[in-house]
């Protein structure tokens, strides 16, 4: 039997046990303890280098800071006689902010933009017109920025791990404090240099002012500058939720026609109370947009948002009014919200997922771009049908363990879905929007003066129209088509007027519409013998007219840097944004803007109705360093045909078609292009189904000398109003409806 243990033992076992349980509790205390310090350690760190007012000078790893004449003259501060302190964020060449959407993003971009605009302003006033602002919605690398000199500001709710560069400087946004401190530590262990952290938490506690005074000390502004900035963004603020298309959605809700109110939404608490327009002109009558107006670089920061038009006074309440009496969307559209059919949802679904789990050999499905996801998804929506079904089922064939094509209930009729990002996330809907207009307007900045959202196309592109014959000179067709593509086409640039009408009958068009008159000797053969026309084939006239697009061009200085020319017929309308219509056709036929290979010429033609001609001659691409020899070519064959006594300008064009198809012809190419959703030719059997679309295509030729006339004249008259986006007062006028001339086909 063995022995027991002694009293002793037990005693000594005891002891050993108690004093490990004391110990054990002594250590969690001193961890618990440990753990609390270094989270206040966190919260004071944070505190010292994130928000300015606690920040003490950082220059470790910035530039250096030179300051300018005009700054050391006004670095004083008021009556003290002291510079002002040196700014304590880094001062890199670039600056990327970030965050979450609906953590005030586009309020931290326009706050750092126009903050640093002031320290810039002070300090080195000569990179302002540099200045790049940019959204970021695909990666793009590091070593872009790492390589450029060129000062970019940038939004991006992609990862920061694309911005990881020296010089490089991270402005972010979080939801509270917590987040912030968790949120600073994370990057800076990861090697981001951070300027500030934004957090919501303590943006609501202290309001405008207190924000402003962060940017004040984080980049050393003066106290003019702070009264500046909380003049501006107070109003600013105000304009950003109650006018505008990036408004905030009760709002809008608020204003829209009953038919189109979403009826769970709850009444925006403030806007009602506004007098919009004194807002407007008060945010006009600040300093700071005085001076933010100066410099093409950041100006559409004087807007509520980046897609809305430049502020006059009276533009909130003439966008407002359009909400109200039409129901302008948060896409400008008319009609309210657009649903989209269950096609492109599920196509969205598909193109979101990318390669993912799909076969190699699909990959071609998803050829590598470097283009947002917006313009590949509206680039897919305006394919037809047909292929967009196509396409639909070889991505679900390929992709393993997902959907099938019957899991997506696809409906057998077609629907318009032309709305992409934000269209299944409501709440989200005005950031992500926003965003896309910021990466559209962004493309050529630097190329031009002009600062515009919605194309990048101004200086390289003309539009060309030609009106001609007294019928033509009587209506208001040319009016009308410079109407559409100012307004619902978004085009500012030029537009080249070729007339035989009395030089004072265009006097009231703006002043990027170039009038011109024809040149006698442009209706002489060859042989400079005059032409002479007949009954039949009196539209040759005019029409001859087409082929010497490129000389009238190179007739005004102002159209040098022109590359790509569009000729319309003056019976079209715009229906969607000229930019979008380029940047999609211009891509999918490979126009180019240069001179082609081997002296290849090209023209670019929509596809007829009719069957009896190969291309539609209403609207064609001319490029102007290489289409010289097809013009000349379709030149001679209207010359031929007005010898003959017959013929319209489509029989020429079906003659050369014709001619390049057999291999008689090798250095002229006519490149027949699908209408799809870039244009539409509404007839009297499609025109009701037209009518009921919620989206326009990019543009719809109503027929003038055609279908025009066997149209209801009453509801044409309303469809244009729709399109034209016109008043009340534009549209008792009666000068924009439908507008037949009876003539024979010479008049446009």
């Amino acid at each position: 039997m063995a022995a027991r243990p002694s009293k002793l033992t037990l005693l000594s076992l005891y002891a050993i046990l108690a004093t490990l349980a004391i110990s054990r509790r002594f250590v969690q205390d001193v961890s618990s303890q440990l753990k609390q310090r270094r989270r206040d350690e966190a919260e004071q760190l944070y505190e010292q280098n994130f928000l300015p007012s606690h920040a003490a000078p950082r220059h470790n790893g910035t530039a250096n800071i030179s300051r300018s004449p005009r700054a050391m003259a006004t670095a004083t501060a008021s009556g003290s006689g002291k510079l002002r302190p040196l700014p304590t964020f880094p001062i890199k060449t670039h600056i990327v902010t970030h965050g979450k959407p609906r953590t005030a993003t586009t309020l931290l971009f326009n706050m750092v933009t126009v903050s640093y605009f002031l320290y810039l302003l002070e300090n080195d006033p000569k990179k302002i017109p540099q200045v790049e602002l940019s959204y970021w919605q695909r990666p793009k690398g590091y070593k872009i920025l790492r390589e450029s000199k060129i000062p970019n500001v940038i939004k991006a709710h992609i990862s920061l791990d694309n911005f990881l560069s020296d010089n490089v400087v991270v402005f972010t946004a979080a939801e509270d404090k917590k987040e912030a401190v968790e949120m600073r530590h994370q990057l800076e262990e990861e090697g981001h240099t951070v300027a500030f952290v934004q957090d919501m938490e303590t943006v609501k506690a202290g309001g405008m002012k207190e924000l402003v005074k962060s940017y004040v000390e984080g980049y050393g502004l003066s106290e003019t500058d702070e009264v500046n900035l909380n003049e501006y963004f107070q109003l600013w603020q105000v304009l950003r939720q109650c006018c505008g298309q990036q408004m905030s959605a009760k709002w809008r809700n608020d204003m829209m026609p009953e038919e189109f109110k979403i009826s769970h939404f709850k009444s925006h608490p403030t806007c009602a109370n506004y007098d919009i327009d004194e807002i407007e002109q008060s945010f006009m009558k600040t300093k700071l947009f005085s001076i933010v107006a100066e410099y093409p670089s950041i100006e559409q920061m004087n807007r509520p948002s980046i897609n809305d038009g430049v502020l006059n006074g009276t533009y909130c309440s003439s966008y407002n009014y359009r909400v109200r009496t039409e129901g302008l969307s948060i896409w400008g559209q008319p009609g309210g919200r657009p649903v989209q059919s269950k096609l492109d949802g599920a196509i969205k679904q598909e193109i979101k997922k990318g390669r993912e789990n799909l076969k190699p050999e699909a990959y071609h499905l998803f050829p590598s771009s470097d283009e947002p996801r917006s313009v590949r998804l509206r680039a897919m929506f305006k394919r037809t049908e047909a292929e967009k079904k196509a396409w639909l089922k070889a991505v679900l064939a390929a992709r393993e363990g997902g959907k099938s094509y019957e899991d997506y209930k696809i409906e057998p009729t077609k629907a318009s879905a032309d709305e992409v990002d934000g269209s299944d996330d409501a709440p989200h809907e005005a950031e992500e929007r926003e965003d896309t207009a910021v990466a559209r307007a962004d493309d050529d900045r630097g190329k031009k003066n002009r600062s515009t959202a919605t194309n990048g196309f101004d200086e390289t592109h003309a539009i060309f129209l030609i009106s001609f014959g007294k019928e033509a000179a009587e209506s208001t067709l040319v009016e009308r088509c410079i109407l559409s593509l100012r307004r619902r086409g978004a085009w500012d640039g030029y537009i080249v007027v070729l007339t035989d009408a009395p030089q004072d009958r265009y006097d009231d068009l703006d002043d990027n519409v170039i009038v011109m008159h024809p040149r006698d000797e442009h209706l002489k053969a060859a042989d400079g013998t005059p032409l002479k026309f007949t009954r039949d084939n009196t539209s040759l006239k005019s029409k001859r007219f087409k082929t010497f697009i490129t000389e009238y061009v190179g007739m005004d200085t102002r159209l040098d840097p022109v590359e790509l020319i569009w000729y319309l017929d003056i019976d079209i309308l715009a229906g969607d944004a000229m930019g979008d219509l380029f940047n999609a056709i211009e891509r999918k036929y490979e126009v180019e803007r240069g001179a082609r290979n081997e002296g290849l010429s090209k023209l670019f033609f929509f596809t007829p109705l009719s069957k009896e001609w190969p291309l539609q001659g209403g609207t064609f691409i001319v490029e102007r360093a290489s289409s010289n020899h097809c013009l000349e070519l379709w030149r001679k064959e209207i010359d031929d045909m007005t010898k003959s006594g017959r013929g319209r300008d489509q029989d020429g064009l079906r003659n050369m078609y014709e001619r390049i198809e057999s291999g008689k012809e090798s250095k002229c190419e006519l490149v027949r292009m699908d209408n799809e959703n870039f244009i539409s030719f509404p007839t009297p059997r499609t025109f009701d189904k037209i009518t009921r679309q919620s989206s326009y295509p990019g543009l719809i030729h109503i027929s003038n000398s055609v279908f025009a006339k066997w149209i209801d004249a009453d509801e044409q008259t309303k469809y244009i109003h729709k399109v034209l986006r016109l008043t009340e007062e534009e549209k008792q006028s009666g000068k924009y409806g439908k507008s037949v001339v009876h003539a024979k086909k010479s008049d446009m």
